[in-house]
């Protein structure tokens, strides 16, 4: 995910040579980027392809991404994107830690 968000892995050629440029536009495509990250997570989710476990994991592996980089946050162009995924992923993240007990994430 760090790389998909950060270099353009997987995406054209193109999409990586603009984000390496560290203009408004590579922050720009970033903000794209996590947020597209963010609704698959959900897709899947809501799909059922993934269990809490994973959808956990998937959901950390975003915020370390985020975290990994985070000058694309300062940007003013897409301000509202930005910080709906912000909130959304912590939002998710803190909901679902806050519904299960001790007694499960514990219980091996």
């Amino acid at each position: 995910m760090v790389a998909h968000v950060h270099e353009g892995a997987g995406e054209t050629r193109d999409y990586a040579i603009r984000l390496k440029r560290c203009t408004t536009d590579s922050g720009n495509l970033k903000v794209l980027l996590v947020a597209a990250e963010w609704d698959a997570i959900r897709l899947k989710r809501r799909g059922r392809n993934l269990s809490i476990s994973e959808s956990l994991c998937a959901t950390l592996a975003l915020i370390v991404t985020m975290f990994h980089d985070s000058y694309w946050l300062h940007d003013k162009e897409d301000l509202e994107t930005a910080a709906k995924t912000v909130r959304e992923t912590g939002d998710y993240f803190r909901s679902t830690l806050m519904k299960k007990t001790d007694r499960y994430w514990f219980n091996f």
